[in-house]
């Protein structure tokens, strides 16, 4: 008899366009973004430390409003991902 490990990957998906506040936590990673997300005057997009955040190719977020990321680690980790 054998045995597979089965691993679920659980994303929380998010996109489109939010004019008001949004906060990714660290509770919900990781995040998948599948289409361009925009982020609109006047609204804040808050990372909170040690969430992951996934895109597929060629996808992006547009900061209109302000990004606040809780340490300079998250920072980091996004770019990496970027890559």
């Amino acid at each position: 008899l054998q045995t597979k490990k089965v691993f679920i990957n659980k994303h929380i998906h998010i996109a489109g366009v939010y004019s008001s506040n949004i906060t990714l936590y660290y509770r919900n990673s990781p995040y998948r973004i599948q289409t361009d997300l925009t982020i609109e005057t006047k609204a804040v997009l808050t990372i909170e430390t040690g969430v992951k955040i996934y895109f597929d190719n060629g996808i992006g977020i547009k900061i209109k409003g302000t990004i606040w990321a809780v340490v300079s680690a998250i920072i980091m980790n996004i770019f990496n991902i970027l890559k």
